[in-house]
């Protein structure tokens, strides 16, 4: 298999690499884009809380919360799937770069229209939706640019790398958003979140690295062909495309839990912002301890393990989230669920940018983020459920089907973690 293509003149970037794991962080490069990662989990995290808690006190309904997250991962499958067809076609830093200061110009926009008080619900369906479609595209760009920058076999360090970063945002960025609800409000919170997108700009600016796509796609009709051959691709090797079916489950059914935390927090545990940042800081802080754990255990033999058993642990812990009763106990089964969101996620991206070629290496993580996309489903499921039963019900629920639908995926395709028969 050929080694990544840097575009620019000079020698490959991985040809300059340190050894070492840590020394990841000496390569400018892949330092400005860690930095941006985090920074842009923070912002994530944050807006989901803060959002959620502002469309909570607008509409007093779960089900219009969840319609924020549903026109935010709306865009996702269809920018997933046909994004690369034009992101290919540019240096991957100008895209990450020209799609951070979108998000920023709209957080701007956000912050402005509260403080003006004319923030209405209109508003943050729309900033969701282009947010959704900003993710999608800037994302698997992010993830390719990993190989291009401290080349093919040093990618497992990199994503534990990133994801640890990820995951220290997911602890902080609710405890953050729920402080400054409870400080400073929701137009406090807002002029965080544009700020830290400024900066994250500001910062993406320094990166020098000049790759993209080694065979951008000429055409209208060579590009729908690149579609169809990433999914034919995935469709042909059994271990993507476990990966991607289970993707799919989690985000469907499990991952939606995330857009009724406020109505848990408010309703079922009498908790204001603080509370409910503590209850998203338990992901945060169980996938921190995931990752940790998974450093010590990520022998390449068993990475596929560790992916489908912390999908298993992440649905596992939702059924006794859905079940707590209390809010320290819901805490605790939250920080469960962390650990097994670290097993997934940290395998995930790992899994698929080892196994493909560099040709189409952007068309595989774009059928991840279509695979991904199928989470506005969950999102309506989630929402109406949540408003007909309630909220512990629809989460038990759609947790329990997930854990079946998981363990399945698991013993019936041959290939995925059980080898295939001759």
């Amino acid at each position: 298999m050929s080694e990544p293509v840097d575009s620019g003149d000079h020698e490959p970037l991985q040809a300059n690499v340190p050894s070492g794991s840590q020394s990841l962080l000496r390569i400018a490069d892949f330092r400005r884009l860690w930095i941006c990662d985090g920074l842009m989990f923070q912002g994530l995290w944050m807006e989901s809380l803060v959002v959620g808690w502002l469309v909570l006190e607008m509409t007093d309904s779960p089900f219009w919360v969840a319609m924020i997250d549903f026109c935010r991962a709306i865009p996702v499958p269809f920018a997933g799937l046909f994004g690369p067809l034009l992101t290919d076609r540019f240096q991957r830093r100008r895209v990450i770069l020209s799609l951070q200061m979108l998000n920023a110009v709209v957080l701007v926009a956000l912050a402005g229209l509260f403080w003006i008080d004319a923030l209405v619900y209109w508003h943050l369906a729309v900033a969701a939706c282009v947010g959704g479609i900003s993710w999608s595209l800037d994302w698997p760009n992010r993830r390719a640019f990993i190989p291009d920058i401290v080349g093919k076999s040093r990618v497992v360090d990199a994503i534990l790398l990133g994801n640890g970063v990820q995951a220290f945002a997911k602890l902080s960025g609710p405890l953050v958003a729920g402080a400054a609800l409870a400080v400073m409000g929701a137009g406090g919170a807002l002029v965080i979140l544009a700020s830290i997108a400024v900066v994250s700009s500001v910062v993406l600016f320094g990166i020098k690295s000049e790759s993209q796509s080694p065979d951008a796609p000429r055409g209208l009709s060579q590009s729908f062909s690149r579609v169809a051959e990433g999914l034919r691709y995935v469709r042909g090797q059994r271990v993507m495309l476990g990966i991607m079916v289970v993707t799919v489950i989690m985000n469907v059914w499990a991952f939606s839990f995330q857009s009724l935390l406020p109505v848990f927090a408010r309703d079922e545990f009498a908790r204001g912002p603080v509370g409910l940042g503590i209850l998203s800081s338990a992901v945060g802080l169980g996938s921190f301890l995931g990752l940790l754990c998974v450093t010590q255990i990520r022998h390449p033999d068993r990475r596929v393990q560790i992916f489908a058993g912390g999908s298993v642990l992440c649905c596992a812990g939702l059924l006794g989230f859905a079940g707590s009763g209390s809010f320290a106990v819901a805490a605790a089964m939250l920080l469960l669920v962390g650990l097994g969101q670290a097993g997934f996620s940290s395998m995930q991206s790992a899994i698929l940018l080892m196994g493909a070629p560099d040709d189409i290496r952007n068309r595989v993580m774009g059928t991840l983020v279509c695979a991904i996309g199928m989470g506005p489903f969950g999102r309506i499921q989630a929402g109406t459920l949540a408003t007909v039963v309630g909220a512990p019900i629809a989460v038990a629920s759609m947790a329990g089907f997930g854990l079946i639908a998981t363990l399945m995926t698991v013993i019936l395709l041959l290939g995925f973690v059980r080898p295939a028969r001759a």
